[in-house]
């Protein structure tokens, strides 16, 4: 118990410092030895001993009571650690020393570009081996009706006049029959200008190699060159380059040349060049076309 030495007000709660009336500081009377209660304990397996009364602090506040014991908790299970693994560094983060090796981002691009351009080359060019031999000139596409497409033959290397000396047919005839020959040329390319059916149709034999047609006749001749004629006002035909072989007995001829034509009407045009071959036969007395072809087409356009 707590007195005010003021006031004279006692207090209970040992807890309390200063008087509730004029805030003066609380005295504790001095106790005798025989007003001191005995203190007892009802449960002797919470207090081991007892100490002495003269050890007792009787001003201190009352000790909190002892927490319950808890229960013993299990230690955790210690797992044996994993062996730890080296971290795999990126090229781009760090170089073999650690320090930043950034070049790998502008390296790296440069390098792709560079193969890939490595591949389309070689790519392009495996290609191009395995692409058929092609003419040096243009490639035969479609033909106008007068110049059909002829069959594919190989290209060959052109020379002065658009053509090689293996184009030139034997030379062993009589000079007499090459100016034959070189006559009815002449006079096939004036027909075919001059738009004559007859005339034009009168130099070829019953049968012709005309083109991809190996046994066409007059009829299929009029029928493509007729077509010619009623599509288009002008006709211009012009050979260059004529060449003319004759055999030993004078019984079949060849002519080859370049034919350059231009047909024309007020809307449409059609234009070509190409180098040509007529094989000729003398049938009796006369001298018949018997093959017709084109065996290099330098343009053509419709």
């Amino acid at each position: 118990m707590k007195y005010c030495p003021a006031c004279r007000s006692q207090y209970t709660d040992p807890t309390l410092r200063f008087c509730l009336q004029d805030g003066s500081v609380l005295q504790t009377p001095e106790l005798k030895q025989s007003q001191i209660d005995t203190v007892a304990f009802s449960n002797p397996a919470t207090a081991p001993h007892i100490r002495l009364t003269e050890e007792m602090n009787l001003y201190a506040p009352p000790a909190p009571e002892p927490a319950p014991a808890a229960a013993p908790v299990p230690p955790p299970v210690q797992h044996p650690e994993p062996p730890s693994m080296p971290t795999a560094v990126p090229p781009w983060e760090t170089n073999k020393n650690g320090a930043p090796a950034r070049l790998w981002l502008t390296v790296g691009p440069v390098l792709l570009a560079v193969a890939a351009a490595a591949f389309g080359g070689w790519y392009y060019f495996k290609n191009q081996e395995k692409r058929p031999a092609q003419s040096e000139n243009l490639a035969v596409v479609s033909t106008p009706a007068a110049a059909p497409s002829p069959s594919a033959e190989p290209s060959k290397p052109a020379t002065k006049g658009g053509w090689t000396e293996s184009d030139s047919p034997a030379n062993a005839g009589s000079e007499d029959a090459k100016k034959e020959i070189a006559a009815l040329v002449e006079s096939w390319r004036k027909a075919a200008e001059a738009r004559k059916v007859t005339d034009y149709l009168g130099h070829y034999a019953d049968k012709i190699d005309y083109f991809d047609k190996e046994t066409a006749t007059p009829a299929d001749v009029r029928a493509e060159m007729q077509k010619v004629f009623d599509k288009y006002k002008s006709v211009e035909v012009t050979l260059t380059d004529v060449r003319v072989a004759v055999n030993a007995d004078d019984t079949a001829a060849t002519a080859v040349f370049d034919k350059e034509w231009s047909y024309e009407t007020d809307k449409d045009l059609s234009e070509g060049k190409a180098h040509t071959r007529l094989q000729f036969e003398k049938k009796g007395t006369e001298w018949k076309i018997v093959g017709e072809t084109y065996q290099r087409v330098y343009y053509m356009e419709n």
